[in-house]
């Protein structure tokens, strides 16, 4: 932990959830409000309360409750939760009402949800993660799918399942594979989960994985263009696009290791449909007006196999829709969840 401002004398702590370990600085609150000052005080414990916070100090004096900043869902919270192999998986919190789990996809942290989040957090607190090896998460080896759905359910334990599940694209097949493993999840939004139809499936090279994995020790360029290029079959002018934007290309080359790990996710994931009929869920599937066929394909599938689902086309989008035009995702989205 940090300290905060020394002049103030204290530093200071929001924590989450019972389950949810670590916390972010204060925001909002002055330390000489609720301790005694002096350079050894600190608060012990804190207990949110909405709009405001309950401090107990270093000295065994209560404070006072002090205000939050005032718009509470405007704040973000970094929390963290324990996987099973003793990975750290970092949560952050934000917004105000019933609880929303996001797991992105390929190639993002936790900030893919940045252009969505503003339409959805002032109905609904949303939980936005790094999936293992992003961001401010860790991993161990060897890779295994089975981390990432221990990952989810401690997630969704820390939080305080069972929560609805928004997920994209390799985070979408992530769900599914959580929903037929039983993990405590109500509703859930899949976005375009890529899921190989066997008619495609000679087409999807089986090594990717490995081959993206190797590159990436090597070439971080190199393995973000092969699975850009052999996986979701992105045109050589759309990666000479995005490489010619240095802040993204950079970020990209940062998390080239964890496109191995998607490419595993998408390149074992068999579509079975006895076991996807055991899912219950409500569902809802999200999926492009304009996204490349194979997307939509997948989308009518799943729509017609799950018992419990229902398509909805975003128009005028692709596999993206939901950075680019998050406000007809958002129209999809809340109705689905006030249900």
């Amino acid at each position: 932990m940090g300290q905060a401002n020394p002049k103030q004398g204290c530093s200071g702590y929001l924590h989450g959830r019972q389950g949810l370990q670590g916390a972010k600085p204060m925001h909002g609150l002055l330390a000489q409000d609720c301790c005694s000052s002096g350079p050894n005080r600190s608060f012990l414990q804190n207990r949110p309360t909405g709009r405001s916070v309950s401090i107990l100090c270093s000295d065994g004096l209560s404070g006072q409750d002090i205000p939050m900043t005032a718009n509470p869902t405007d704040e973000t919270r970094q929390l963290f939760a324990t996987s099973s192999d003793g990975a750290t998986i970092a949560i952050y919190e934000r917004g105000s009402g019933p609880p929303l789990l996001l797991i992105h996809g390929a190639l993002m942290d936790h900030h893919g949800w940045n252009a969505l989040s503003p339409h959805l957090r002032q109905r609904l607190t949303l939980y936005t993660i790094d999936r293992r090896g992003r961001g401010a998460s860790t991993g161990t080896s060897p890779y295994a799918i089975e981390r990432e759905i221990e990952d989810v359910n401690a997630v969704i334990q820390a939080i305080g399942g069972p929560i609805d599940v928004f997920a994209h694209s390799s985070g979408a097949l992530l769900t599914l594979l959580a929903a037929e493993r039983g993990l405590p999840m109500r509703r859930l939004i899949l976005y375009e989960p890529p899921i190989i139809l066997e008619s495609l499936r000679p087409l999807y090279p089986i090594d990717l994985s490995a081959r993206v994995a190797a590159l990436a020790q090597t070439d971080p360029g190199l393995a973000v263009r092969a699975f850009l290029r052999e996986g979701p079959l992105w045109s050589e002018a759309e990666i000479e696009r995005l490489a010619a934007e240095p802040s993204r290309w950079a970020a990209l080359l940062r998390m080239a290791p964890t496109a191995a790990y998607d490419a595993a996710i998408v390149g074992s994931y068999r579509f079975d449909p006895d076991r996807l009929r055991r899912i219950a869920n409500p569902t809802l599937i999200l999926a492009g007006a304009v996204s490349p066929p194979w997307y939509r394909g997948a989308a009518d599938l799943l729509t017609d196999t799950l018992p419990n689902a229902r398509l909805a086309v975003i128009p005028g989008q692709g596999h993206m829709g939901f950075y680019i035009a998050p406000d007809l995702v958002a129209a999809e989205v809340l109705p689905f969840l006030s249900k």
